[in-house]
């Protein structure tokens, strides 16, 4: 056994249990871990989105404000 040797496995099949008669796989069942889940990376962006409409309605503010310019003596 040295740093060579590999593994590799290509269209392998395990099933523990819901074997059928003919000792064939039974149907899959799909974890609920597996489905995508997209609440939080929404959550995420429209939360983003709203902090950077805040940051330019602000800056649009107080840029409107400082547009008098300088004072006369």
């Amino acid at each position: 056994m040295g740093n060579s040797l590999y593994l590799d496995i290509s269209q392998d099949r395990m099933q523990a249990f819901n074997l059928t008669a003919n000792k064939e796989f039974g149907s899959p069942d799909v974890c609920d871990a597996d489905k995508p889940d997209y609440r939080v990376a929404i959550a995420v962006g429209v939360t983003l989105l709203v902090l950077i409409i805040i940051v330019v309605i602000v800056y649009l503010l107080g840029r409107r404000r400082r547009t008098d310019g300088y004072q006369s003596l």
